[in-house]
């Protein structure tokens, strides 16, 4: 038999709080309870659904340099400041990811073995990836499923390249209305949000009807 002070002691290190304890570290430290994925860190997830898909169906991956982007990955988090300067790098790497790693020449090659009317040689990632979706899925809907990507690319010209304050203003006001914002947003942060949001749905409908899950 213990000692009373020993018991005593044990019994005050096993009872329920009588107040709230609660917090994302305390629930992850101490109670072993993991958070839910960020909603960018999702993306990455479905993007890497739909690659491997896309590389045991067709034969071919959807993305290339899977080692850089997982690199690029691995360096890119949420921005904590919200100026040019700091959400421009971000944004850039999101470009990379998700615009600039589209298996084009893949894409293109599938496309041209289906013998199509439209000269399709000079189009970039998205709109290569545009045509793909509609002529392999027969998707009719493609401009607004891609266009928080598009956005993306937009966004990345408005805090990443040196412009006069005029243009910026028209990618500006283009942005916010292709993410249903009110017009006079301007916080990088709201429109970052939007845009990671609305990215998650598209590529959730992508998975969705492309892989049935």
């Amino acid at each position: 038999m213990l000692p009373d002070p020993e018991l005593y002691y044990l019994r005050s290190e096993n009872v329920e709080s009588d107040h709230e304890i609660h917090s994302e570290f305390y629930n992850a430290q101490i109670e072993s309870v993991f958070a839910d994925a960020s909603p960018q860190r999702k993306c990455y997830g479905v993007r890497m659904e739909l690659n491997e898909f896309i590389r045991t169906s067709a034969g071919f991956e959807l993305f290339v340099l899977p080692a850089e982007v997982d690199k690029v990955i691995e360096n890119l988090q949420r921005p904590i400041f919200w100026t040019d300067r700091h959400v421009g790098p971000v944004v850039e790497s999101l470009n990379r990811v998700f615009v600039e790693s589209i298996n084009v020449k893949a894409l293109k090659s599938d496309l041209a073995a289906r013998k199509l009317t439209i000269d399709f040689k000079s189009f970039a990632s998205l709109k290569t990836l545009d045509l793909w979706l509609k002529e392999r899925f027969g998707f009719t809907d493609t401009a607004a499923l891609l266009c928080p990507f598009f956005v993306l690319y937009d966004f990345r010209v408005l805090t990443s390249h040196l412009q006069p304050a005029a243009n910026k203003q028209v990618i500006l006001t283009s942005i916010i209305t292709r993410l249903g914002l009110p017009a006079n947003t301007g916080d990088n942060q709201v429109i970052y949000d939007a845009l990671i949001s609305q990215m998650l749905t598209s590529l959730a409908e992508l998975r969705s009807r492309i892989i049935g899950t």
